[in-house]
């Protein structure tokens, strides 16, 4: 009976590691897409400025839209620590 205990145990224990492990893949690949996402708009703003037609009024509205595109990436990052930390319970 102990043997049979053991077993379930360990079958449980698997299947909570593969659940940890499931979470955290999809953990570093929204934030991997967040932080891709944030720095491509961070170099599109920077080859803005410095391109030749460029002007300040331009600047303040890229730069608006810059940190608008930085509040949506700290949004999703929190997204991302909420569903690692406390994911939904799926239904038995």
């Amino acid at each position: 009976m102990a043997n049979d205990d053991d077993s379930d145990l360990r079958t449980k224990a698997t299947a909570v590691l593969k659940e940890c492990e499931d979470r955290l893949s999809n953990f570093r690949n929204e934030c991997g897409t967040a932080f891709d996402n944030q720095l491509e708009r961070g170099f599109a703003y920077v080859s803005g400025i410095l391109g030749d037609d460029s002007s300040p009024k331009d600047w303040i509205k890229d730069g608006i839209a810059l940190w608008i595109g930085s509040y949506a990436t700290g949004e999703q990052l929190c997204r991302s620590v909420q569903d690692l930390c406390s994911p939904a319970k799926k239904p038995e």
